[in-house]
């Protein structure tokens, strides 16, 4: 799965590793470990099954018999852009807690008993799903699906692990103040997204986790981990047969529900510059980011501007931006773009650093390189070398069960067709030049974008002020009140 768009999976205590626990989750890490007989490619990967239980989960097993490990994974359709205005970060404040304890468990006895089998217990949030997963060896399978679905059906939120887990909660973001690339990345999304809900960081704000209340948790929870709206991964060393019929005795009281969601509004890029200068007087570089909204992952021009924004950006030294803003200039130590394809438009997104004195060079040098491969294209051996990372790098994306059970959902998750995984490279390597320039051509843009740079405003004021309007903020006053979202609802 891209983790681009998930929230670490956070441990709320320590595990009390028995002897056994111990000595089985280093064999699981052993086995987790060893080098794979042969790493066959996506064209060696058969196009999933996906079967559905009576209540509405979809299921994918997938087999691999090589060593005796199985990931258990279920994604809920239920990401921080479901979270309600001035609640921000309760889908991720809902995951934190339902590991917590169960109507028959408590917190402590889960640890416990996931410990004693050596395997692993999580769950996390992206921005438009959330995940739990389990990892277990084979023999332990049953122990592992009946404490999977023990805490999908039954988890009661403790109030004081609701206490706790918003403690901490808070103490990260408030952690976060003082960086400045998490500075600029939160300003960059709120100023990119506006009123959609994308605009906050999927931990959430301040402010929206103090007013979450254990029943929003317990609200949320209802209405959205239903088995109707969730898709079930089980990959490793099982049999399919058996895997459905374990799943149709373990899962049978998980009932499903009418889904209803928000209706997000439209993610527009900017019209012209939009500006935001955060003041941090005690930096001596700033931080940057420059871009725009990008595209939805089914979007048909992807495989094409993922090649072309390798070539930009991404290719760490190989890039261009590496090339001419790092070696070329010497105006920074790093620089690079990343195209964050979610289920709307995610953002298109330049992230560098330089000092402060030259932090309009920097700019301007950036917009320049956009300029240049948006007219100019990439030429065939940046595309060969494009494709050959992404090609090359498949076979190693899909080594364990957890990495093939991630890409899988992934598939499931943005609609790509169950054949996505067998005809991944085959995608790729069928791109042209003409499809990667034209899709350049059209989608990069240097008139329309948000700008956001962290650093000492006395000294960069008005040399932003060139490129247009500068909204100016002090750091200390960087989370934004939360921006009202769109309220119609739907039923699906």
């Amino acid at each position: 799965m891209n983790k681009e768009n998930r929230m670490k999976p956070a441990r709320s205590r320590p595990l009390m590793k028995s002897p056994a626990g111990l000595a089985a989750r280093l064999t699981l890490l052993f086995l987790l470990f060893v080098p794979r007989a042969g790493g066959a490619g996506s064209a060696g990967f058969p196009p999933y099954r996906v079967d559905l239980l009576g209540n509405g989960l979809r299921v994918i097993v997938h087999e691999d018999h090589e060593l005796p490990v199985v990931t258990m994974e279920i994604m809920i359709r239920a990401g921080s852009s479901l979270d309600p205005a001035g609640k921000e970060g309760l889908a991720n404040f809902t995951a934190a807690v339902i590991t917590e304890g169960t109507e028959s468990r408590t917190a402590t006895e889960i640890s416990e008993a996931i410990d004693f089998v050596g395997g692993t217990i999580s769950a996390s949030t992206g921005y438009d799903a959330t995940y739990v997963s389990c990892r277990v060896l084979k023999k332990d399978f049953e122990v592992g699906l009946d404490l999977l679905s023990d805490i999908l059906l039954h988890a009661t939120f403790p109030e004081e692990e609701v206490e706790r887990q918003r403690s901490q909660i808070i103490t990260s973001i408030a952690g976060d103040k003082d960086r400045k690339r998490v500075i600029a990345d939160e300003n960059f999304q709120e100023v990119l997204f506006g009123r959609h809900p994308y605009a906050h960081p999927v931990i959430g704000l301040r402010k929206g986790i103090e007013a979450i209340s254990r029943e929003d948790i317990v609200d949320f929870y209802r209405s959205f981990y239903r088995p109707n709206n969730s898709t079930m991964v089980v990959a490793g060393d099982v049999d399919r047969a058996e895997v459905l019929e374990s799943l149709d005795r373990a899962l049978k009281g998980w009932y499903s529900g009418l889904i209803t969601r928000t209706i997000q509004p439209e993610v527009q890029r900017p019209s012209g510059y939009r500006i935001r200068l955060v003041n941090k007087p005690d930096v001596t570089q700033s931080e940057i980011r420059i871009g725009y909204a990008g595209i939805a992952r089914k979007d048909p021009r992807y495989f094409p501007l993922l090649l072309m924004n390798y070539t930009l950006g991404a290719g760490a030294f190989s890039s261009r931006l590496m090339r001419t803003i790092r070696s070329d200039m010497g105006l920074t130590y790093g620089i690079s773009s990343s195209l964050g394809a979610r289920l709307f438009r995610g953002p298109f997104t330049i992230s560098t650093f330089t000092r402060t004195e030259t932090t309009v060079e920097a700019i301007r040098a950036i917009l320049d390189q956009i300029e240049e491969m948006r007219s100019g294209g990439i030429t065939e051996k940046e595309l060969e070398a494009a494709k050959a990372r992404y090609i090359g790098g498949f076979p190693l994306s899909i080594e364990t069960p957890g990495q093939v059970a991630g890409k899988i959902l992934e598939a499931d998750l943005y609609g790509l067709g169950e054949d996505y995984m067998s005809r991944y490279t085959t995608a790729i390597e069928q791109v042209t030049l003409d499809e990667v320039n034209a899709a350049a051509a059209e989608f990069l843009r240097t008139e329309d974008l948000v700008i956001v740079v962290v650093g000492n405003a006395d000294r960069i004021r008005d040399g932003l002020k060139r490129f247009g309007e500068v909204e100016e903020v002090f750091y200390m006053e960087m989370e934004p009140a939360a921006s009202p979202h769109a309220g119609d609802q739907a039923g699906s």
